[in-house]
């Protein structure tokens, strides 16, 4: 579990190589990826609505989720 949450958050690392950092929507989504692979369900619910207020769409969390179901 821990191997896809590093898999995902070196993913948004590579696509941001140039800035050297994550932006805010980047790291929504991170969280949220990060939080449903521990199955935090009681912290997934606020980082779900802080991602989304910081511009993350419900289709590309439906996907980070649906990514985890895989492995």
């Amino acid at each position: 579990m821990k191997r896809i949450v590093y898999l995902f958050v070196a993913l948004l690392m590579m696509a941001t190589a140039d800035a050297q950092t994550l932006t805010e929507r980047q790291k929504g989504l991170a969280a949220c990826a990060c939080l449903m692979a521990q199955g935090d369900m009681n912290r997934l619910e606020p980082t779900v609505r802080m991602a989304l207020n910081k511009g993350v769409t419900i289709n590309e969390l439906k996907e980070a989720f649906s990514q985890l179901y895989y492995q």
